[in-house]
């Protein structure tokens, strides 16, 4: 079956249905509500990706893109996603006596079938703790997390497009 729809369908019905050249020939009638710029797409069904990341950005990335309905395997996929993570403390009297992080994660989404590049970003997120190691490892895999769902939800949209 190929359909393109390019949003959700609401409602649809068999027009005709007919063999024909030895394949069956089925004419339907859709009714397509288009999505707005900023509602939540769901993936395509059964649509994996691999998470290729460390630590806490691995981490965040793959809740991230588990929470937008993804399913993330250890190997193969149809998407790999690339991350890496960095963190910078936060002097902050503030915050005292917690210690302040911000994380940075990079990410690039790629077609595991054809080897491109689908979608890149990266994102911030803080990160409070005690100590100095967790409070870096929380802000990365805060800004995992933020980005895997960033990522998440644009590749919906790619793959609903396409």
């Amino acid at each position: 079956i190929w359909a393109d729809a390019r949003g959700k369908v609401e409602n649809w019905s068999v027009l005709s249905d007919r063999p024909e050249d030895g394949l069956r020939v089925v004419r339907v009638r859709a009714i397509v509500r288009r999505l707005a710029e900023n509602e939540e797409v769901p993936p395509p069904a059964e649509t994996t990706v691999r998470v290729v990341a460390e630590g806490p950005a691995a981490a965040g990335l793959r809740r991230g893109f588990g929470e937008r309905g993804f399913s993330v395997v250890e190997k193969g996929g149809d998407f790999i996603v690339k991350g890496s993570g960095s963190a910078r403390l936060l002097r902050d009297a503030r915050t005292a006596p917690f210690v302040s992080g911000r994380g940075r994660v990079s990410v690039t989404v790629i077609d595991a079938a054809t080897g491109g590049v689908v979608w890149e970003r990266s994102g911030e997120a803080g990160g409070l703790d005690a100590d100095l190691l967790a409070a870096s490892a929380r802000a990365v895999e805060s800004a995992g997390e933020k980005v895997g769902r960033d990522a998440a939800d644009g590749l919906s949209r790619i793959l609903w497009n396409r």
